[in-house]
C-alpha cells in the first residue's frame, strides 16, 4: 500500500471506532434505563403489596372487635378495691386520681356503660351497698361513667370541714420520729387543702386568734369559735 492509500484510510478506520464507541455508549444507557424502569416497577409492586396487607389488616380489625368483657377483666386485675376510710384520708377522689389515666386510656374502648361496670366491681362491699342505696330507685345503669363519678366522689368524700382542715394546718409541727421528707410533705399536702388563695384578710386574722388560745382554760372558747367560724364565713375579729 502506497502512501496516500494509507492517509485516505485511516480517516475511515478513526470514524468507525468513533460510531462504534457511540453505539456501545448508546447501548450501555439503553440497559441501564431498563433497569431504572425495572426497579421503579419494582418499588412500585412493593408499595402496593404493602399497602394492600395494611387494608387487610384493617379489614380483619374492623370486622372482629374486640371483646368488651376480656378488656373490663384485664382491666379490673389492674385496680386495687376501694375502701372508704376517712381517718386516713383514703377518699373516692383519692382513690379515683391513681387509676384516672387507666380510665381515660387503657379503658378507651369501653363504651359508658362498661367502664360503670368497671367501677361498680371496684367498690368495697360497703361501699357498693352505700352507693346502691344511695340511688334508688334506679340503678348503676341509668347514669353515666362521668354521672358516677361526680356522685362517689360526693357519697365518698372528705368528712372534714375547710376550717377544721385550716385550723390543723397552722397546728403542723414535725414529731420526733418523723423524717424530713415525710414532714415535707405532710407540710405540703396540709397547705394545699388550706385553700390560701380564697381565705380573705379578715378570715386569716380570725383563724390566727382562735390558734393563738392554747390554754386549756380557753379550750372551751377555743372550740365555740370554730364553730361559730363554720357556720358563718363573715365573721371578724370584731
Amino acid at each position: 500500500m502506497s502512501n496516500g492509500d494509507a492517509q485516505q484510510a485511516a480517516p475511515f478506520t478513526t470514524d468507525a471506532l468513533i460510531l462504534q464507541v457511540l453505539q456501545q455508549l448508546q447501548q450501555t444507557q439503553l440497559v441501564k434505563n431498563e433497569l431504572l424502569r425495572n426497579q421503579q416497577q419494582s418499588h412500585e409492586q412493593q408499595r402496593v403489596f404493602i399497602q394492600q396487607q395494611e387494608n387487610t389488616l384493617r379489614n380483619i380489625q374492623v370486622q372482629v372487635p374486640a371483646n368488651p368483657e376480656s378488656i373490663l377483666d384485664s382491666l379490673a386485675s389492674n385496680v386495687k378495691e376501694f375502701r372508704y376510710d376517712t381517718e386516713n384520708s383514703i377518699t373516692f377522689s383519692s382513690w379515683f386520681s391513681r387509676y384516672e389515666e387507666l380510665f381515660a386510656n387503657d379503658a378507651a374502648r369501653l363504651d359508658d356503660q362498661a367502664k360503670v361496670r368497671l367501677l361498680m366491681r371496684k367498690l368495697g362491699i360497703a361501699e357498693h351497698e352505700r352507693y346502691c342505696s344511695f340511688i334508688l330507685p334506679k340503678t348503676s345503669k341509668n347514669f353515666t361513667f362521668a354521672e358516677t363519678v361526680a356522685k362517689l366522689k360526693g357519697l365518698f368524700g372528705a368528712t372534714e370541714s375547710l376550717i377544721s382542715k385550716r385550723y390543723r394546718c397552722l397546728q403542723t409541727a414535725k414529731s420526733s420520729t418523723e423524717d424530713f421528707v415525710t414532714y415535707t410533705c405532710r407540710i405540703n399536702k396540709t397547705c394545699v387543702e388550706f385553700e390560701l388563695g380564697n381565705l380573705s384578710e379578715e378570715q386569716f386574722k380570725v383563724l390566727i386568734f382562735v390558734c393563738g388560745l392554747t390554754s386549756e382554760a380557753d379550750a372551751e372558747i377555743r372550740t365555740r369559735l370554730l364553730a361559730r367560724i363554720e357556720e358563718k364565713n363573715d365573721v371578724t375579729l370584731e
